[in-house]
């Protein structure tokens, strides 16, 4: 594989690394709080 081939391949791996995230990191906005009032409970 030539180095572009490695880029393109970084690039579209990167992309769904930070897709990923993002749905976690909103998923994450609406779950704190029941979370935090389950643990205190």
């Amino acid at each position: 594989m030539s180095l572009y081939g490695h880029i393109g391949e970084l690039r579209k791996r990167n992309m769904w690394a930070i897709l990923a995230f993002f749905i976690f990191l909103i998923a994450g906005f609406f779950l704190a709080k029941p979370v935090i009032v389950y643990l205190q409970s």
